[in-house]
């Protein structure tokens, strides 16, 4: 049989504490949803009614005439 002792203190390394001010940091570039592009202003500037907005995200959107894959389709 063996048996081993130790104290109760911990031997590995410790992290230092600090007294710096915690920053709310946000990374990388904010785009906003649909590249910021409404609705609207593709159906001004395209002239094709009946768009409807089919996929949105902050990289960009996709706009199809009545919603289907078969008419034109803007990104």
């Amino acid at each position: 049989m063996l048996a081993a002792c130790s104290d109760s203190e911990p031997q590995g390394p410790s992290v230092p504490s600090t007294d710096a001010p915690s920053q709310s940091v946000s990374h990388g570039p904010f785009f906003p949803e649909g590249g910021g592009v409404s609705d609207e202003e593709i159906i001004k500037q395209t002239e094709v009614p009946g768009l409807v907005n089919t996929a949105k995200t902050s990289v960009g959107c996709q706009w199809l005439s009545g919603g289907s894959i078969l008419g034109p389709h803007f990104s």
